[in-house]
């Protein structure tokens, strides 16, 4: 089958940070705080003979939990200068993409939408 459909799988991490470049409106942001941050990655694949683009599973194991595992309950100033939602999302998108080519998955990385509150989020999408 020739149909491509787009896959959404979600999920959750906690995780502290401080931000360094103090503005006009982030001033509380420059403390030590956490975050309950949702993310959301969408994946594009043509549906295999089995019937699905991708297996869950496979997806949860060799994606939702790598990048889970990677930055819950971290301090998020480990990884980046100034964790900003912003840079978190790039570096998904970074991460993600070289899961799926390390995995041999048959999708291809189009979105991601990171949510730090809930109402706030960013969202990166492929080019």
């Amino acid at each position: 089958m020739n149909q491509e459909l787009t896959l959404a799988v979600s999920s959750s991490f906690e995780a502290a940070h401080h931000l360094v470049n103090p503005t006009a409106f982030n001033e509380k942001c420059l403390k030590l705080h956490g975050h309950s941050y949702k993310y959301t990655i969408f994946l594009k694949g043509k549906i295999q003979d089995g019937g699905m683009v991708e297996d869950f599973g496979a997806i949860k194991r060799y994606i939702i939990n790598e990048i889970t595992k990677l930055y819950d309950h971290s301090d998020l100033n480990r990884f980046f200068y100034n964790p900003t939602a912003e840079m978190l999302v790039l570096d998904m998108a970074w991460r993600v993409e070289a899961l799926i080519e390390d995995n041999s998955l048959k999708v291809k990385l189009t979105k991601i939408e990171l949510a730090e509150t809930d109402n706030n989020r960013v969202i990166w999408e492929s080019q």
